[in-house]
Order: C-alpha cells, then structure tokens, then sequence
C-alpha cells in the first residue's frame, strides 16, 4: 500500500481583496534579498525585548493600528488598510482582558484599559466617525 501524501500551497492573500490569485501575491513572487537593518541585525543577535504580556498586547495593538492604515509596515513601509484585521486585534486583547481579570498586575490592567480605549478611538476615526 502506498503512502499518498497531499502537498499544501499557503498564500497570504490578506490586503489582495478577493480576486488575487496566487501568480499575484508577493508570496509567489521571488524574493529579493536584502541587507538587513541594524535593528533587525540587533534581534538576530540576541538583544530582543523581553516576551512577557505587555509585550503581547502592544503588539497586537500595534498590529490593530498599522491595519487601520495609522502606521506604515514596518518590513515594506508600505501602508495598508484592512478594517476586519484591525478590528479583530482589538477583539482579542478585549477577550484576553477578560479572561485575565484578576490575574494582571495594575500596570497590566491599566495597560489593556488604555490600550482598547485608543484602539477603538483610532477605529471609529478609521471608519470615518468622529471620536
């Protein structure tokens, strides 16, 4: 009996809209090499931000704004808009908030409060309300 495997294809389509195919996106595309920058040269080396959880929440958050269109990539500085991701980001720091009542510390707490007051200004200004 032969062992079939099936092969899997990945493709980022996120920011493509819905009609991209996968000959469009940059994933399929060769990539070009570059020097890299002296910050990224500093993590290779070990000198990478502690991992704890305002760590995790400001980069969720960060992720929210760059989505809303608020800061370029940081990778390509290329700006991008994707409202669902946005919003989705700062579901999940409203649900990890939740779930850790009780359990953060108040610069935690006082963090998360901040964080999602901010994000959902910034995401009402997005979607062309007024805060």
């Amino acid at each position: 009996m032969e062992d079939k495997k099936e092969k899997y294809t990945f493709v980022d389509k996120r920011g493509q809209g819905d009609a991209a195919s996968p000959a469009e996106t940059p994933a399929a595309q060769p990539e070009k090499k570059t020097e890299p920058e002296k910050s990224e040269a500093r993590r290779v080396q070990g000198e990478s931000p502690p991992i704890d959880f305002s760590t995790l929440i400001m980069s969720l958050a960060t992720s929210s704004v760059m989505a809303m269109g608020k800061a370029p990539d940081p990778h390509t500085g290329q700006v991008f808009t994707d409202m669902v991701m946005a919003k989705q980001n700062i579901d999940i720091i409203a649900m990890l908030q939740d779930k850790t009542k009780g359990n953060c510390t108040k610069e935690e707490e006082h963090l998360l409060e901040g964080i999602l007051y901010e994000l959902r200004m910034l995401y009402i200004e997005a979607q062309g309300g007024k805060p």
